[in-house]
């Protein structure tokens, strides 16, 4: 859709994420000129200003270096890329279109059995009218069509494009053919088992019944993107439209940031961009000539200046030691005393932080007598993970590496921590958790509902000896929120099933309580860190925490938990956080709440269920948050 509700606001991120997607869906919809046109506005100083960083930079310099060349124009340097010319550009994309195709190909798990075993066209249309009426239904049948379906599919898409040739169709391969992935052309060399009757089945019934599982849903997960998406290229490599047609109106209709930015990349395969550009998809798009002409004049008449965050300075208060000799001086009749401090400088900036290896068994009171030294050193202390021996020089350790602060949702000049810490006094940790929550709260709840119930009750059975029955739970649940057990939120259920276990189960014992709370994590080496901050939770400017989108908005959150909380960040492992906490939650409905937002923040933490999470929470003073990759 082409949408115009933030032109006009001081939220720069908002308008430019909705000028992307609009001219995103004018390039699908039919009219790549419009989107070019678009895309030109953010070449120009003023209101429609393209920072530099951020997780949107590339995704526009690539729609805008795709629409330069289909329309037959040069593209201008931009944002650090050099100008490109039509001949180029038309030499780069043979191997973009043939990267494309091959990530498409590429196997990304193991087979374990010949793909479409059981299938005809006559099962595939009773799934599909069972799983159009019961959502709910099978699921182990759902999933394990759905990766046949995909074993299938990567097969059709490889005999298409004849990319068993390790090269596309009009294209041979060379030795100095150096932009062709190895690794891509390896993987799709993987021979792949398909069930003789598979080929019973045709492209338009394997999207039907793809369609059906998918039906009502309002996102798609990444797989189903992926399916979806290798039907509608497989339509445009074959000349058949309506396939095309239908799975990329299935793509369109969640209306999603990733679905999107799938189509766009998939728009470099010469037969999708022209099968884009011919209109089929142009209702599904809600795109046409006049909606966009319409557009392009909104978009014109944007006035509200960028955000100026030069205006946001940091003022750090009190006294700084900088030196690693004045720092030794403090040390002394600590146990910190025998240890070599090194200055280490911090990447991109004029700060330094000062460090020295740390023995693992004695790090936790190395960092307390750290700790102790604040108000002294004015420097926050943070254990983190070092690599090498203790004899290195920690100046050369990648503590302080820039690279994925560049690749925020939030767009900027600046990505100094300086400068995203300033961002965080100005950030809202309750706006922060409420995109979180929209950005992984899933919607199959009902779909999905029946097992996590099965597993709920296994769960409850196995720690505390008895469960609920579904009529009591389901009972209470219409009691307390009017509404069926499918149309609760996730949170909700899992409130009544903790109700339920402590109106009817005796206090766990502390041996099982422990089994509630995660282990604090011992690496091999140690370094403690002292940072030129005195705000434990500005630790995240400095040392990137792997999956954290948006920095000021976690160092917003962590500021609130400290406040309520009193949790002072200590140890950071990279894809792992531990604090210390002053004051834990003692009230059950707090705790939830706050199982839910360790929950939505670090998507690894829990190692049961988010309830017997919670009741581990309680009277804990510590935490240990983990996202991994």
């Amino acid at each position: 859709m082409l949408r115009i509700e933030n032109i006009h606001s001081t939220d720069l991120n908002a308008a430019l994420q909705e000028l992307v997607h609009g001219a995103q869906h004018a390039f699908i919809g039919g009219q790549p000129g419009a989107a070019l046109q678009a895309l030109r506005l953010l070449q120009q100083p003023g209101a429609w200003y393209l920072p530099a960083r951020g997780r949107l930079v590339p995704v526009a310099q690539q729609l805008f270096t795709l629409l330069c060349g289909l329309q037959g124009q040069d593209r201008p340097a931009w944002h650090g890329e050099p100008a490109l010319t039509l001949a180029q550009w038309q030499n780069q994309s043979i191997t973009d279109e043939h990267e494309v195709l091959s990530m498409l190909v590429m196997p990304v798990r193991n087979q374990l059995r010949p793909a479409g075993q059981g299938w005809s066209p006559t099962q595939l249309r009773a799934w599909a009218a069972e799983w159009a009426s019961a959502p709910a239904a099978n699921q182990a049948v759902k999933t394990g069509f759905a990766l046949d379906a995909e074993w299938v599919l990567k097969q059709r898409l490889k005999q298409a494009d004849r990319l068993d040739d390790g090269a596309p169709a009009d294209q041979s391969c060379t030795d100095d053919d150096d932009g062709i992935d190895l690794m891509a052309l390896l993987m799709t060399a993987v021979p792949v088992a398909i069930a003789p009757e598979a080929d019973s089945v045709s492209n338009h019934e394997l999207l039907a019944a793809l369609s059906a599982q998918v039906s009502g849903k309002s996102t798609l997960a990444y797989d189903q993107i992926q399916l979806f998406g290798m039907l509608l290229v497989l339509g445009a490599l074959l000349g058949d439209i309506p396939l095309a047609q239908q799975a990329g109106k299935v793509l369109l209709r969640p209306d999603s940031a990733d679905g999107l930015a799938q189509m766009t990349q998939w728009g470099q395969i010469r037969a999708v961009a022209d099968f884009y550009a011919s209109g089929a998809l142009a209702d599904a798009a809600g795109v046409s000539a006049g909606a966009c002409a319409q557009w392009l004049a909104a978009l014109a008449t944007r006035s509200a200046p960028a955000a100026d965050k030069s205006a946001l300075r940091l003022e750090r208060p009190g006294t700084l030691i900088n030196q690693p000799d004045d720092l030794a001086a403090l040390c002394q009749g600590t146990p910190l005393q025998a240890f070599r401090w090194t200055s280490i400088p911090i990447l991109d900036t004029d700060e330094v932080a000062l460090g020295c290896w740390c023995p693992v068994d004695q790090s936790e009171s190395l960092w307390r007598a750290a700790r102790a030294l604040l108000p002294q050193t004015g420097r926050w202390p943070l254990l983190v993970w070092a690599c090498g021996d203790h004899g290195d020089d920690l100046a050369e350790q990648d503590f302080f590496s820039r690279f994925e602060y560049g690749h925020s949702t939030v767009l900027t000049d600046d990505i100094s921590p300086s400068a995203l810490i300033a961002s965080a006094r100005e950030a809202s940790a309750e706006a922060f958790l409420q995109r979180l929550r929209e950005q992984h709260d899933s919607d199959d709840w009902e779909e999905s509902w029946q097992e996590w119930w099965e597993n709920a009750k296994a769960d409850t059975r196995d720690l505390l000896g008895s469960a609920p029955t579904e009529a009591a739970l389901t009972q209470q649940a219409m009691q307390r929120h009017g509404k069926p057990v499918t149309q609760l939120h996730r949170l909700d259920w899992e409130r009544l099933l903790w109700d339920w276990e402590r109106q009817h189960v005796p206090p766990l014992p502390p041996e099982k309580l422990q089994w509630l709370r995660p282990k604090p994590f011992v690496p091999d080496n140690t370094a403690l860190l002292l940072l030129p901050t005195r705000e434990p939770w500005d630790a995240l400017a400095y040392v990137n925490f792997f999956g954290l989108d948006d920095t000021a908005g976690g160092i917003a959150l962590g500021r609130e938990w400290q406040r309520r909380w009193g949790a002072e960040l200590y140890a950071h492992w990279g894809t792992m956080l531990q604090c210390h906490v002053g004051r834990p939650p003692e009230q059950p409905e707090d705790a939830l709440q706050l199982a839910h937002a360790h929950d939505r923040f670090a998507q690894n933490t829990l190692n049961c269920s988010l309830r017997h999470y919670a009741q581990g929470l309680l009277g804990r003073d510590f935490w240990f948050l983990h996202q991994r990759p």
